[in-house]
């Protein structure tokens, strides 16, 4: 099976190659999809999708309104399981061990250490009163915020290389024993970390320290960002059996999505934050025989999904699809399952109002499971 290096390419170059591909049930053989549908009951129109060559891009319209300008991301095993799995957390020798590292022997208000069956929380009072997941985390479903690169363009801060935070949060991983790969690296500069914060205004949690937001709020200060708060906010996804467990995490009437979390928050100085959440023990692991869904089988199931067609009939766009692992709790089952499935962003542009305040953009996520073709979520 050919493996591919997942890079982005830009637009363009996405829609003047086409796939080419053939041979492996995941990916269609090919160039484009193309689909009839009527147009106000009557008249019939052609949309097409397009994949890059490189199988990083997918470029097109969905339909009337939603078009496609999407990163695709495969996780590749030589093999996929279905697996059972408890909370297991961290065991006790590598959680000592992670204290020594951290120079963390007790709580005091500078400190602040969590151990429990779910994972690892560790807490400074710069990552209370900086709250430095809020300004990165949105609606993605890899709990992201969309715009990202937007919010904040650098990729190094002043005087500290990313590869320095880099051998900090590997160095983490190795004592944990979590086996990851880098998922995504967020340069927080004071300039631009108080531009986010300004933005989204007092209403948020970001507006002043964390812990007492409510207490602040009448007469408080805001917080006041400095070259000595800038952080590298780093993301991991845990490794399973050469394939990646994605990083959703969605509260959701049809049963919660519990994915991973591996992220760092690192300062020139210091670890800031770390938050090693949700961390699982496989119990069973079942081999799937049958080809999972191709990327082919997953558009034509957007297209045709009732989810797509009453929940994302707004113009937007589709922003990406990963396969990859999804974790969840079965109430049939009564236990956590890990599955492959196919996880999709849309970015939808509608007005929104909430209160006084208008919102013109917003968010959904769509999970089709990558053995049976069913809309999960």
């Amino acid at each position: 099976m050919k493996k591919y290096n997942f890079k982005r390419i830009g637009a363009a170059a996405a829609a003047a190659v086409m796939l080419t591909v053939s041979g492996c049930s995941l990916y269609p053989d090919g160039k484009s999809y193309s689909w009839e549908r009527q147009n106000n009951g009557t008249q019939e129109a052609t949309e097409e999708v397009s994949i890059s060559e490189d199988m990083t891009k997918i470029t097109g319209k969905l339909n009337g309104v939603t078009s496609a300008d999407a990163t695709l991301s495969i996780s590749n095993p030589s093999k996929w399981y279905k697996y059972t799995a408890q909370l297991n957390g961290i065991d006790e020798d590598r959680t000592n061990r992670l204290k020594e590292y951290l120079n963390y022997e007790e709580e005091t208000e500078d400190k602040s250490f969590l151990s429990n069956r779910e994972g690892i929380t560790y807490t400074t009072l710069k990552a209370k009163k900086k709250s430095y997941s809020n300004y990165v985390h949105g609606q993605r479903s890899d709990g992201f915020i969309k715009n990202m690169d937007e919010v904040f363009p650098l990729t190094e801060l002043d005087g500290f290389p990313l590869n320095d935070a880099l051998k900090v949060t590997e160095k983490i991983l190795d004592i944990l024993g979590l086996n990851a790969k880098l998922y995504k690296t967020v340069a927080i500069d004071a300039e631009n970390a108080t531009a986010r914060m300004n933005e989204i205004g007092e209403d948020a949690q970001i507006y002043y320290p964390s812990k007492d937001a409510r207490r602040y709020r009448e007469g408080g200060e805001p917080v006041v960002w400095t070259r000595d708060d800038e952080a590298y906010f780093i993301s991991y996804q845990l490794e399973l059996d050469g394939a990646y467990l994605t990083n959703m995490y969605k509260h959701l009437t049809s049963g919660d999505v519990n994915g991973t979390r591996l992220e760092f928050a690192v300062g020139r100085d210091e670890v800031y934050w770390i938050n090693c959440y949700r961390i699982y023990n496989i119990e069973s692991r079942e081999e799937i025989t049958e080809p999972l869904k191709s990327v082919d089988d997953v558009l034509k199931r957007i297209k045709e999904s009732n989810y797509y067609t009453i929940g994302l009939t707004e113009e937007g766009n589709m922003t990406s699809i990963e396969l990859g692992y999804i974790s969840y709790y079965s109430q049939q089952e009564k236990k956590m399952m890990i599955i492959p499935c196919w996880v999709c962003d849309f970015d939808i542009t509608k007005k929104m109002v909430t209160g006084d305040k208008e919102y013109n953009e917003s968010a959904k996520v769509m999970v089709i499971d990558a053995v049976t073709g069913q809309v999960r979520y």
